[in-house]
């Protein structure tokens, strides 16, 4: 069931049809909502035992809608959960979310607002599929820090649209991994240092804006892998990107499909020509 609505101030149009379909046994709800003020997702939709798949998208990147999280349990058998353009306030309740969702397997985030959250913790035993695709800062206190904690986790992808100082792993057996222009802190000039360590990682895909220091091991069950870089920078010297360049290829010297974007082939070249002449 998909609602796409303008919720103003005191107008309780919204929560009589979330009341309705709730009643209704809905599986699937996309919520597509503007508001004026916050959205409380009502209890009777919380309960709700039918419901499996929910979206909400509140805006867009200029606009996110503040979401009031549930105090009480429940989403008991919630699969799937998409949060689009979602500004949340309180890290506890978020934390207590996620984690009275016993089903949940499948979480995408897209260019939500953590307010004054330190870090992003995801700890859930049941979750094997998450994205979280550009979160956005708030300045001066914002998420500088995400730690990722799912026993059951199969493919995970991260785009982050600034800058991190800190991003912590512990997913098991993780099958497939993508990084999506991930920028951490690092020095002066951006640079910083990636170790990847997954040895039943199958699929690894891995943009970055330029080249990073990257150490790659144990990479035993890896088949697949895709490398794009948009640039190598300026600032860096030909010995330098030599030696980045060679961690990586020796990282995944023993994968079956290696793919390289058109700036990694041009280093390619360069280093070989240096090297001949």
């Amino acid at each position: 069931f998909l609602l796409s609505c303008f919720n103003s101030v005191d107008d309780y149009t919204l929560y009589r049809w979330l009341n309705a379909v709730a009643q209704r046994n809905v599986q699937v709800l996309d919520l597509d909502i503007i508001s004026e003020e916050p959205i409380k997702l009502p209890r009777c939709l919380v309960t709700c035992e039918s419901l499996v798949s929910l979206k909400l998208n509140f805006g867009n990147r200029e606009h996110q809608g503040v979401l009031n999280l549930p105090t009480c349990a429940g989403f008991s058998r919630l699969k799937s959960l998409d949060l689009q353009h979602v500004e949340v306030l309180d890290y506890n309740l978020f934390r207590k979310f996620l984690s009275s969702c016993p089903l949940l397997e499948n979480l995408y985030m897209k260019e939500c607002f953590f307010r004054d959250f330190k870090i992003l913790d995801i700890s859930t035993t049941s979750l094997k599929y998450l994205t979280i695709d550009e979160f956005l800062l708030s300045e001066p206190k914002g998420l500088r820090s995400c730690e990722v904690i799912c026993e059951s986790l199969e493919a995970l992808k991260l785009h982050f649209g600034w800058g991190i100082d800190k991003c912590v792993l512990k997913p098991p057996p993780t099958s497939s991994l993508t990084l999506d222009r991930i920028e951490f802190g690092g020095d002066e000039l951006g640079s910083y240092k990636l170790k990847i360590a997954c040895p039943n990682l199958v699929s690894f895909n891995f943009f970055a804006l330029l080249l990073p220091d990257i150490t790659l091991e144990g990479l035993n069950s890896l088949q697949n892998a895709f490398v794009f870089l948009e640039d190598i920078g300026e600032h860096m010297e030909d010995i330098e990107i030599c030696h980045r360049l060679s961690k990586i290829l020796n990282g995944l010297c023993g994968v079956k499909v290696l793919k390289l974007s058109c700036t990694l082939y041009e280093v390619c070249f360069h280093i070989f020509h240096c090297a001949v002449t």
